[in-house]
């Protein structure tokens, strides 16, 4: 009788970036430009309105928000965009490698709050960094059958993750990994 199937489920973070020569291919956009430009819309809208942070990008929805809402909508084309192609392309990819790659959350930075401070040196490039639709978080649970133990299991799926997802990426980043229960 040979030995038993193991199956090793291993939790994992990641943040990439997609190349913005394909964003601009595909959407006809560059991704810094749109950021900036909200960048400085944020800016002067933060100024006028006295708040002391930089609200996430839902804040400025409202008509009355000092946004121009014709760039929200490109921001949230592009930014779509960029989550559709990064969880096609890491599903693609790593399907070879893992027996069931389930993408649990993928979303876009630009939408988060930003880390900028207002004071802070190089705010409004800083911002523009933030709010380009470029850069999408996600959270993966990967599963992989094996007859025998080679490897402690994060480290091996991490290094098959880091092999096979990251070409298609500017950057590729990962935030952390944890064995989950068998």
């Amino acid at each position: 009788m040979g030995q038993p199937l193991q199956i090793t489920r291993v939790a994992l973070g990641l943040t990439v970036t997609v190349p913005e020569d394909l964003i601009e291919l595909n959407m006809g956009y560059l991704p810094w430009v749109l950021g900036d430009s909200l960048a400085s819309q944020v800016s002067a809208a933060v100024n006028k309105c006295r708040l002391g942070y930089f609200p996430a990008l839902d804040y400025f929805r409202r008509e009355s928000g000092g946004v121009d809402p014709a760039l929200i909508t490109l921001i949230d084309e592009v930014a779509q965009f960029s989550v559709d192609f990064t969880r096609r392309e890491l599903r693609r990819r790593l399907s070879r490698v893992f027996s069931n790659v389930q993408i649990e959350q993928a979303q876009c930075l630009a939408y988060t709050l930003p880390r900028v401070r207002r004071n802070q040196p190089q705010a409004l490039a800083e911002l523009g960094h933030h709010f380009s639709p470029d850069k999408v978080r996600l959270d993966l649970v990967l599963s992989t059958i094996q007859k025998v133990a080679t490897e402690e299991p994060v480290s091996l799926t991490l290094r098959k993750v880091t092999h096979w997802g990251r070409e298609p990426f500017a950057c590729f980043e990962v935030n952390g990994t944890r064995l989950l229960g068998t």
